[in-house]
């Protein structure tokens, strides 16, 4: 297809957030590619060139979202094996090292400079919709992109606590994912109770916190002495 007149890289980032603000708004139903052109102020026809489709753009923003910011969790070194030297040290170490990771870019997403405020509020509803019934025509994408955070918490997981049941596994590290994302996600309303949310600068604090309390609900005391 001949590119449009108007097409650029700049256009199809109008595109993208546009159909994130208005995806979150009114549900992938209640809008059409014309409201999301003229919300980007874009050619309509520059959908069809850069997506295919509205399903092609609505999955194109579910990437878009989960490519803001940093990815400091796919940098960190594999979990150890069971029956690896040393393996629960270290399971100890990727436990810490994953959650101050996973705190990090999620508030990496909140740099204004990338993303303003306005975007920031419309991906998480956007998230909230799609997560709360996701389509069957959308549920690779999402654990394409959500399966390698939850493989690498259970890996430590099963080390630290290998005498648990895969499900009583399974929820520890659904409770550990919970903690690090209220801080993100409800930020606002921890800005009511607390004066402020946190931010960037208290990651540190946040991962020792929520790390301590983990390995308070697996049952193993305090053991952060010694995890750098």
């Amino acid at each position: 297809m001949k590119p449009p007149p108007d097409s650029s890289q700049d256009t199809r980032q109008r595109l993208l957030e546009a159909a994130v603000l208005l995806f979150a708004q009114k549900g992938f139903d209640g809008v059409g590619i014309r409201e999301i052109s003229q919300k980007a102020q874009a050619n309509s026809a520059l959908v069809q060139y850069y997506f295919g489709s509205k399903e092609g753009l609505y999955l194109a923003a579910m990437s878009f979202l989960f490519d803001q910011g940093i990815d400091s969790v796919a940098a960190l070194p594999a979990p150890p094996s069971l029956d690896e030297p040393e393996a629960f040290a270290k399971a100890l170490d990727c436990l810490k090292g994953y959650i101050h990771a996973f705190l990090e870019e999620l508030f990496a997403c909140h740099d204004p400079a990338k993303c303003s405020r306005e975007l920031q509020s419309a991906a998480h509803l956007f998230w909230t919709r799609e997560l709360m019934e996701p389509a069957a025509g959308r549920v690779d994408i999402i654990l394409g992109h959500v399966r390698p955070y939850a493989d690498y918490l259970a890996a430590c997981i099963r080390v630290l606590r290998p005498d648990l049941a895969e499900d009583a596994q399974f929820l520890m590290g659904s409770s550990i994912h919970a903690q690090i994302m209220f801080f993100h996600r409800d930020m606002s309303m921890i800005s009511l109770l607390r004066g402020s949310a946190y931010g960037p600068q208290d990651v540190g604090t946040l991962a020792t916190h929520i790390t301590e309390f983990s390995l308070r609900g697996l049952g193993l005391g305090n053991t952060l002495q010694g995890v750098q």
